[in-house]
């Protein structure tokens, strides 16, 4: 089976939960990097990330990480096998 590599972008804005990318049936997905941005000019913002498996366990990879205001940060990897 041949690897399939894709790039998945959300714009949030809002402090609801936002599903970015959900991996499809019969197939699996490594995460090779986030990168996360405030594009804010004045304020910092908090960000938190999961991973959800199918039946709703949540495994935090990231809780209240500070993103500077006009800032990038790419998260230092974690592995989580589900």
């Amino acid at each position: 089976m041949a690897n399939v590599y894709t790039n998945h972008k959300a714009k949030l804005s809002t402090t609801t939960l936002t599903t970015i990318y959900t991996v499809g049936t019969a197939t699996s997905a490594i995460l090779k990097s986030i990168r996360v941005s405030n594009q804010d000019t004045e304020n910092d913002c908090n960000i938190s990330l999961f991973l959800v498996d199918t039946s709703g366990v949540s495994f935090p990879l990231e809780i209240d990480r500070n993103i500077q205001a006009k800032r990038s940060q790419v998260l230092p990897y974690k592995r989580a096998e589900i």
